[in-house]
């Protein structure tokens, strides 16, 4: 789960459209449910304020990432996330309230859409780790897409106040997040609700008080 200052899958991106994401599943080992992450990671940028810029994820395989993190990090052994920045951006100052932090630097003039980064995820490491933490496989995607995500703006965890700072930031999406879809549940249920047909019971009365008219 380590940053990388360089990407593989320059030469496998696909046509995207602006300020969008791109999201390659190329495993079939592990059903994943690719709107629900690409309304995840849509949803964090747009929280972190940088709606132009473009997040690529690749769902793989261990065998892919392990390639990867062995030619990348000399590591040959498959992980979770790789995460590979595009830009050189730097995390805010510690403790500085979401509302007061800079914003990212915008677009350029011409409007082209800036490009934050690549996550490679493992799709069978993420479902493991999953059953053994007794969560869903998307509840384990949604924190690892937060942790790559944190790693491509600037995030690090090479020591334990830099760790401690990261975790902060993933809590806070994370939280953010979970609230947002909470909302939207809540609205669902409502607007549900709302066109419900009466019961029974209900029926039967409005039945009854019809007649006594």
């Amino acid at each position: 789960m380590r940053w990388l200052t360089s990407s593989p899958l320059l030469s496998l991106c696909l046509a995207r459209t602006p300020a969008g994401l791109t999201i390659r599943n190329s495993q079939r080992l592990v059903p994943v449910r690719v709107p629900l992450l690409r309304a995840r990671a849509s949803l964090a940028l747009s929280l972190l304020r940088m709606p132009d810029y473009s997040l690529d994820i690749w769902l793989t395989n261990d065998q892919t990432i392990r390639r990867l993190n062995r030619q990348y990090r000399t590591r040959d052994a498959p992980t979770d996330v790789l995460s590979f920045p595009f830009q050189a951006l730097q995390p805010p100052a510690a403790d500085l309230p979401p509302e007061q932090r800079p914003l990212p630097p915008p677009a350029d003039p011409a409007g082209s859409v800036r490009e934050l980064g690549q996550l490679v995820i493992s799709a069978p490491y993420v479902a493991r780790a999953a059953k053994e933490l007794q969560v869903s496989t998307d509840e384990r995607l949604r924190v690892l897409m937060v942790h790559g995500l944190c790693h491509l703006l600037g995030y690090d965890h090479e020591n334990e106040a830099d760790a401690a700072r990261m975790e902060k930031e993933e809590d806070r999406i994370s939280q953010l997040i979970k609230q947002h879809e909470q909302a939207e549940e809540e609205e669902k249920q409502r607007r549900m609700a709302s066109k419900k047909p009466p019961s029974v019971t209900q029926a039967t009365a409005a039945l009854f008080d019809s007649r006594l008219h």
